[in-house]
């Protein structure tokens, strides 16, 4: 079963292209080039996050795809998908994200001090204001930690660790 708090929100669908029932995709990482790695996405129906497997997937742009899911064959099913946001599972997103040179490739990474303690592991990336910021799980909470060039040390991508000096109290602030 499908848990909210499993899921991160990966991108939006526009709108509908054509009268086929394909769908305009935006994604926050890049789009795969081989359709096999993104071989369903998730959006929230009636509340509930559910799966639709993709029919087809044409690249259009680094961040934009041309879609179709499975059973979607017309231009008034796809309609019921646009400004919905997609979805995939954290561990899901997080392999696809790897090889991407954005911020969003780093969800999975580890925040570690220059002393080595490990803060928390990155498993969202907010962009939805100005400063960007990683949300970082620490067991049960989730902090908030801009994801500021200054604050950066070293990133190790063999390791999946960044190490971040953080200014005194920043590491109190909690996610909402």
């Amino acid at each position: 079963m499908l848990r909210e708090e499993d899921l991160i929100k990966i991108g939006v669908f526009n709108k509908t292209h054509g009268t086929q029932g394909e769908l305009s995709l935006s994604l926050r990482m890049g789009v795969p080039e081989d359709e096999r790695q993104l071989p369903y996405v998730i959006c929230r129906m009636d509340g509930l996050p559910v799966p639709f497997f993709l029919e087809s997937l044409r690249i259009k742009s680094d961040h934009t795809a041309l879609v179709r899911l499975e059973g979607v064959d017309t231009r008034e099913k796809a309609q019921q998908f646009g400004n919905a946001d997609v979805l995939l599972e954290k561990d899901r997103a997080a392999e696809l994200m790897q090889d991407d040179d954005t911020e969003w490739g780093l969800i999975g990474f580890d925040i570690v001090t220059p002393d080595g303690r490990t803060v928390g592991q990155i498993v969202e990336i907010d962009d939805s204001t100005a400063n960007t910021l990683f949300v970082v799980e620490k067991g049960d909470e989730e902090l908030l930690i801009p994801a500021h060039e200054e604050f950066v040390r070293a990133i190790d991508k063999k390791k999946q660790r960044i190490c971040m000096e953080l200014p005194e109290g920043l590491l109190s602030i909690h996610k909402p």
